[in-house]
């Protein structure tokens, strides 16, 4: 499906995980209408990495043809993004976790952020706030209305997230998500991370990230399908590559040089 410039696309990559994955549709919906009623152009999209049967008979039956796409297998996290933001014809791709809820208002917010913003290439949730605790939180009842970017936004070396993140699809002409060795095929960790390395030194867009904001997140529920070997051991290898592939360039933990660096690290307004 091909949608004129200046459009948003909302990617969720699913893997079971049913319950949350409806609740995190529920509110995907909601975001489409929100940029509709603003007078922009938004699609929702879905992309099943190989989910069970349940979970796969749901889709089809509460999602539009051209809403959905069933991957017979779990081809990894990184080619199925990679896959979307090649696949649409727009100015944005926003990814979204299946376990995650994404606060009231944020696309059009994030949107609308990045169209002044033209140098930020990707704007996503900072896990980490300056005590050093999460963001995220699995308590519906702490999870924040958004409704504005009055919050503190800083630039990032590296934002090590794109489970809740706006990317500009414009900078992905000169990165992607890694697809080889380690970070093949299903697995988790560290995908994210080497994607940021390559934004700070291969480009000149600045990763920008927001603070203070908590949103609901139903950690970990799509790693269950994987066994505990499994995602362990595909997270060590990752980390060993990562660290392999960069080294020299980033620190001991994984932050880029200050030598190598594109975008200066500041705060914004």
């Amino acid at each position: 499906m091909n949608l004129k410039k200046n459009d948003v696309v909302i990617s969720v990559v699913s893997l079971n995980a049913l319950d949350s994955l409806k609740k995190c549709l529920k509110q995907c919906m909601r975001e489409v209408q929100i940029m509709k009623n603003a007078g922009y152009k938004c699609h929702l999209h879905v992309d099943d990495n190989g989910s069970d049967s349940e979970t796969c008979k749901w889709l089809i039956e509460n999602l539009n043809k051209n809403q959905l796409t069933l991957h017979s297998e779990n081809f990894g996290i990184s080619l199925v993004k990679n896959f979307v933001m090649r696949r649409y014809n727009t100015d944005y791709v926003f990814y979204i976790d299946g376990d995650i809820v994404p606060i009231s208002g944020c696309v059009k917010a994030f949107y609308e952020y990045m169209e002044k913003h033209p140098k930020c290439g990707v704007f996503a949730f900072a896990l980490i706030d300056k005590d050093g605790n999460r963001t995220d939180t699995q308590n519906i009842d702490k999870a924040s209305k958004f409704a504005n970017l009055n919050k503190k936004i800083t630039t990032s070396d590296n934002f090590g997230y794109s489970g809740f993140a706006l990317h500009r699809k414009e900078m992905h002409k000169y990165v992607s998500w890694n697809e080889s060795g380690p970070f093949a095929g299903p697995g988790y960790g560290y995908e994210d991370m080497d994607l940021g390395v390559q934004i700070m030194m291969l480009t000149n867009y600045e990763i920008h990230a927001l603070h203070e904001h908590i949103f609901l997140h139903f950690s970990g529920s799509s790693q269950k399908t994987l066994t505990s070997k499994i995602f362990f051991d595909t997270y060590n290898k990752r980390k060993n590559e990562f660290f392999k592939k960069w080294k020299g360039k980033i620190n001991e933990y994984g932050y880029i040089l200050p030598e190598f660096r594109q975008s200066c690290v500041k705060n914004l307004k």
